[in-house]
């Protein structure tokens, strides 16, 4: 496009006015376009989102301090952890997004402890996918190195 085109200002009738228009709002949209897979794409790729606390506890009381240290264990654990997305703790429960193989979709895990031994049962969709696996040894292990208790 150069800029001694006629406008309609110039003499140019509405129809030619109306064509250039279409054609700059639509390299406009493009671009908007663009912006917006970059900026999801941006947000897939950062590592972990940690659940904001709540203004109200569930169940309506506050975390024991065992709780409290079982979430700091937690938020420890997930630093680096294959595939989470985000993670919310409850009591001695973690609720965990993992992402998919393809890195289009997601999927949750439910992981139990104990808080003693570090010991967990775990429930997920898919039976082969060892993402939720590998974060529950790493809590378990974490939980082991607060109480002591060496691994063999």
């Amino acid at each position: 496009m150069t800029t001694d085109e006629p406008t309609p200002e110039d003499g140019e009738t509405a129809p030619v006015a109306k064509t250039r228009k279409r054609r700059v709002m639509k390299r406009v949209l493009i671009g908007i376009g663009v912006a917006a897979v970059l900026l999801i794409k941006f947000a897939r790729a950062q590592d972990v989102t940690e659940n904001v606390e709540p203004d109200e506890w569930p169940m309506g009381r506050p975390p024991t301090p065992e709780e409290l240290e079982f979430a700091e264990i937690v938020k420890a654990a997930a630093e680096g952890a294959y595939r989470l997305m985000s993670y919310s703790t409850y009591a001695f429960s973690v609720d965990a997004r993992f992402r998919s193989n393809s890195g289009r979709g997601s999927w949750n895990a439910y992981l139990t402890f104990d808080p003693e031994t570090g010991h967990f049962e775990y429930s997920q969709p898919y039976s082969s996918a060892n993402a939720a696996v590998s974060f529950g040894e790493k809590i378990g292990r974490r939980i082991r190195e607060a109480r002591g208790i060496v691994d063999d």
